[in-house]
């Protein structure tokens, strides 16, 4: 790759075995530049990164396997005998919010006050609106995410349980937490949006102390950078099984870079570095291990790199047209979920990537035609049955 020399990489290298590809891969070395060190600490949990990935890394077996096909992976009570479960099963853990989502003519400004043309609510975050489309498109979908024992938290609980998600309830934030709100303004005429949130630092969780076992019955693990004490201890176990890991990367984040050790596919928004071309990007990712890299820029050609011992190819699929977009709130994230709910069905492979991407770029273009992050999902079981 061209300009892999202006990563801001330094020091010796290290490797490490991609699981599930069997091969070494050079991993990030040393110090990169706007993120922090693998061991540096998280300010706000109070721990090291690596000192998580350590700690549970220990208690995972790498000899363990997945259930026989004949167990239904959701809830790892036996199916019906060479029975294969019909519905891909999916875990995800990040952030989980309650959006509070308004339709407007514009933007109010200073001292201004505006009349919504619509409200709705519903349960949000990266990590949760993948797993809600997740879902929405036949799958078993399990989120572990940090909801406060308050009004806002069952109002997030009874979406997700309207929308067929299942809470890791066990490693739910409950004493002292308070579940994060997110306002979000959406331009009527062009479908931006303007978004106030408190992020993940709306509650503080001590570290989990949750022990694995509940990735091993997914076929994919998607996480967003937020929420990294409870991501590191599901990747870490979803390596040593084989799983396929997912990592949805938007803007840079404090340990995005780290997280990627423990990434099979890696998607990223172009807002994650605009100063730096496509291929750098791809170049410093792949470093970090991850084979498998997508750039996401809005309604531009969605691109990618694969890099794997006997594969090395980038390219472009172009993105769903749409005449009418109303409201992207969330469209990213819908693309997580799509393409996780991809790989859960087929596998991952060079072979079918391209297909991947098209498929998720089906869903993401029918979720910006309406309003809301729910109101479009009727339409899902369409797209089901085009297939993949």
């Amino acid at each position: 790759m061209t300009e892999s020399g202006a990563l801001g990489v330094s020091g010796g290298a290290r490797t490490r075995r991609v699981r599930g590809f069997g091969s070494s891969a050079v991993v990030c070395a040393g110090v990169l530049t706007e993120s922090s060190a693998l061991g540096a600490t998280s300010e706000r949990a109070g721990y090291s990164i690596i000192e998580q990935r350590n700690r549970y890394s220990k208690r995972v077996s790498h000899e363990t396997r997945p259930l026989p096909h004949d167990e239904d992976r959701a809830t790892g009570v036996p199916g019906p005998a060479g029975q294969r479960s019909a519905h891909p099963i999916g875990h995800f853990v990040g952030l989980a919010t309650l959006d509070i989502i308004h339709r407007v003519e514009h933007v109010p400004g200073s001292d201004e006050k505006v009349t919504a043309l619509g409200t709705t609510l519903a349960a949000g975050g990266p990590a949760t609106n993948a797993a809600v489309v997740f879902a929405g498109l036949g799958g078993r979908a399990t989120l572990t995410a940090s909801v406060g024992a308050d009004a806002a938290g069952e109002l997030v609980l009874g979406d997700l349980d309207r929308e067929q998600v299942r809470i890791d309830r066990a490693a739910c934030v409950t004493e002292g937490a308070r579940t994060s709100v997110a306002t979000i303004a959406v331009t009527a005429s062009i479908g931006e949006r303007a978004i106030i949130s408190a992020g993940d630092g709306a509650h503080s969780p001590a570290p989990s102390t949750r022990p694995p076992g509940l990735a091993r019955y997914a076929r994919v693990v998607l996480a967003d950078s937020y929420e990294t004490h409870l991501s590191i201890p599901l990747l870490t176990e979803a390596n040593a099984l084989g799983i396929p890991t997912i990592l949805d990367i938007g803007r840079r984040k404090q340990n995005s870079l780290d997280l990627l050790e423990l990434t099979t596919l890696a998607i990223v928004s172009r807002d994650f570095d605009r100063a730096r071309s496509t291929a750098a990007i791809f170049a410093q990712i792949h470093a970090c291990g991850t084979p498998y890299v997508v750039i996401t820029d809005g309604d531009k050609p969605i691109e990618y790199s694969i890099s794997l011992p006997t594969v090395r190819r980038t390219g472009t699929v172009p993105t769903t047209r749409v005449e009418n977009v109303v409201d992207t709130l969330g469209a990213g994230d819908f693309f997580h979920g799509s393409a996780a709910h991809f790989v859960a069905a087929n596998g991952l492979s060079p072979a079918s990537f391209e297909r991947l991407l098209a498929y998720a770029g089906r869903i993401t273009a029918l979720s910006v035609q309406s309003f809301g992050t729910r109101t479009w999902l009727r339409d899902l079981h369409m797209a089901a049955a085009r297939g993949h």
